[in-house]
């Protein structure tokens, strides 16, 4: 029983360069790089070994295939890891609403403003009241009542300041 390599050596075919061009449909430099590579075998000055060379050649597409199918699945691998991860946070989230924890960030600014209106409201009116508070001096009180508005703001900007870093000591780092 002969074996591959004997069946290989009785139809090898040596042929030119120009011959190996037009069979494996590519040019000169592509030759070059694979008889590099040892793809393809030469046999001498501008001698290839046909048979021998398209079969190194159809072994290699074969293992560029096999290398693109194990990337590939690396790459389903990865993607279906993080989507597992997602779909757990999301269901922790979803638990989170359930459980009264957490609000949509638009219902929060709702109440936010809605709870700010009458605030601001009431202290942009406190200037107007400066007749009232002092008939007898009404610019002095503007000018108190204007120090104490602004006091109740700059406390309000602190608040939020505070906030905002509350909010940001509560996210997880990335480092």
């Amino acid at each position: 029983m002969d074996t591959d390599q004997d069946r290989i050596a009785e139809i090898e075919t040596i042929v030119d360069g120009a011959t190996l061009e037009l069979i494996l449909d590519t040019n000169a430099a592509s030759i070059n790089n694979w008889v590099r590579s040892g793809i393809i075998q030469k046999k001498g000055r501008n001698e290839y070994l046909l048979v021998s060379s398209i079969r190194r050649y159809v072994q290699s597409i074969r293992n560029k295939k096999g290398n693109n199918s194990l990337e590939l699945q690396k790459r389903r691998e990865l993607a279906d890891t993080i989507r597992a991860e997602k779909e757990a946070e999301l269901k922790e989230l979803e638990l989170q609403k359930k459980r009264g924890e957490v609000i949509a960030a638009d219902v929060a600014l709702k109440i936010l403003i809605k709870c700010q209106a009458p605030i601001k409201a009431g202290l942009e009116q406190m200037p107007r009241l400066c007749y009232e508070v002092n008939p007898s001096d009404p610019e002095h009180a503007r000018t108190i009542l204007e120090r104490h508005k602004m006091q109740i703001f700059e406390s309000i900007e602190k608040s939020l300041e505070q906030i905002k870093e509350l909010d940001s000591t509560d996210k997880p780092n990335d480092s």
